[in-house]
């Protein structure tokens, strides 16, 4: 880094505010239709090869999304996925986003840039996706390699009970009835059917929790209104099947075979029907609901059409 490169940002020099006059810049007229995987990697070297001078733990960078696919529209942003390598300390934490900043004057575009710190166990799902189906464009493809084992692996870890979760949480979706009073009226078919309907989310809850994986970690943002119950819907299972336990040692102690679970009040959580209510309304959304698995699993389903990974088993 020369002085003259320096004396261009703030007057002490910060690296935070280096900004170098680019070597060649887009205008923002140009469609990113236009734009081609080795273009950008042209255009964008330069950058990646003064944030070196920043961070000497940046190692790796790719472009993903649609313009990594080749089915970007005219007005598409450009999406980066940023290595580092796993000493990259907590004062480095600006560089992505110098990146991003100076990405933006050269491309003539909105950019977004994502960073993955090689190592890490929590590893979200455009960061998976981006290591699995990237464009490289700066450093190694041997050095990138370990983190894209660990992706395939979480990519196969999270898709099989994602996609088991998917039928479960349509048929709850769609025997939910449209009436308004579900929630309390006390009619034994509307008992039993919330009965049902909650052993059910408690099996879909246990099924997508797999903590780190990238599957969960983007449920945990898209289908929050349905993980933001998770404390209603553990505490009603675990009541119902104490409920069933209690029926099965009455009838067992009385000799009554056809003993009916109905025949017990139980005045657990469950049946407060202002709780329930707005766990109904989530599960009533199919959009919230049922659409974002669906969308997760479509999605590792592209992934492995790209990449060849084998998914089922």
């Amino acid at each position: 880094m020369n002085n003259t490169a320096q004396n261009q940002g703030e007057p002490d020099g910060s690296p935070l505010h280096w900004q170098p006059a680019p070597l060649q810049c887009l205008s923002g007229d140009v469609p990113t239709t236009k734009l081609t995987a080795d273009g950008l990697k042209t255009l964008s070297q330069c950058v990646f090869e003064q944030a070196t001078s920043l961070s000497t733990h940046l190692k790796w960078a790719c472009i993903y999304g649609s313009v990594g696919k080749g089915t970007q529209k005219p007005d598409s942003s450009v999406n980066f996925l940023v290595c580092y390598d796993s000493g990259k300390p907590q004062e480095d934490a600006f560089v992505t986003q110098w990146i991003e900043d100076r990405l933006n004057v050269i491309l003539g575009r909105e950019v977004d840039v994502i960073e993955y710190v090689q190592g890490d166990e929590a590893m979200g799902f455009q960061q998976m996706e981006a290591l699995l189906t990237g464009v490289q464009v700066f450093g190694s493809s041997a050095w990138v390699q370990p983190s894209v084992v660990f992706a395939e692996e979480k990519l196969k870890e999270g898709y099989m009970p994602t996609k088991q979760a998917l039928p479960l949480a349509t048929s709850v979706h769609e025997r939910l009835p449209n009436s308004s009073n579900f929630t309390i009226t006390t009619t034994r078919s509307h008992r039993k059917l919330r009965e049902s309907i909650l052993i059910d989310c408690e099996t879909i809850r246990t099924t997508v929790m797999l903590p780190n994986n990238p599957f969960y970690l983007e449920l945990s943002r898209t289908f929050c209104g349905f993980l933001s119950h998770e404390e209603l819907i553990r505490t009603a299972a675990d009541e119902l099947q104490a409920k069933k336990l209690q029926m099965m040692d009455k009838s067992t102690e009385e000799g009554d075979s056809d003993a009916d679970m109905d025949d017990w009040q139980h005045p657990g959580r469950y049946t407060q029907s202002r709780e329930l209510g707005e766990l109904w309304k989530v599960l009533s959304d199919r959009f919230s609901f049922v659409w974002q698995l669906q969308r997760l699993v479509k999605r590792a389903d592209e992934i492995a059409e790209r990449t060849g990974i084998k998914l089922n088993p």
